[in-house]
């Protein structure tokens, strides 16, 4: 069978819209992980605080929560203490749900997070909410454990995305300092 240059440009394009809709549900469901995590470290923290919890509550409740949900990854008590500490790290500057005012600059984005001000003299928040979700639990487990400064983080965070840096990169750039360059 004789392929025609109409026919393979036509494959082309249902290929392309393939790839580009793996990339966009990939996307959608790093965002959802990374609000679900947020969420629940703060739901941890809190609870740790307010009821004066000691260090074993993680294994109990991640023991817990496995009898409840057979099969679930991702939430052993060393996941846990990881998402505790991500959701500690940003919580100052970030809140879940919208804000009169980023609904406005954030349209189109439903119950995620928004920069809260603190934030939003340092960077635009949409661009800085793209890159924030644009990177892997593990890429921001990386920068928030690795380095101090705000501005260095932001800096990580959003070159990460925009760059598309593997974990192997990010940590390179994280070693050789390349914010401080």
């Amino acid at each position: 069978m004789k392929i025609d240059k109409n026919y393979a440009e036509f494959i082309q394009s249902i290929k392309q819209q393939i790839v580009q809709s793996r990339y966009a549900a990939a996307r959608l469901a790093n965002r959802e992980q990374l609000l679900l995590y947020f969420k629940t470290g703060l739901m941890i923290s809190e609870k740790i605080k307010a009821q004066k919890w000691g260090a074993k509550v993680l294994e109990q409740i991640s023991t817990d929560l496995l009898k409840e949900l057979p099969g679930l990854k991702g939430f052993s008590a060393g996941n846990l203490k990881k998402i505790r500490l991500f959701a500690e790290a940003y919580a100052p500057h970030l809140v879940i749900g919208s804000t009169a005012s980023n609904q406005i600059r954030l349209a189109g984005i439903r119950d995620g997070f928004s920069i809260s001000s603190t934030l939003s003299n340092l960077i635009e928040n949409k661009a800085f909410y793209e890159a924030f979700t644009g990177i892997s639990f593990s890429h921001h487990f990386t920068i928030i454990t690795k380095i101090k400064a705000w501005d260095a983080r932001i800096f990580y965070v959003q070159s990460a995305a925009v760059n598309f840096w593997s974990l192997t990169v990010l940590e390179h750039h994280l070693e050789n300092n390349l914010f401080g360059k």
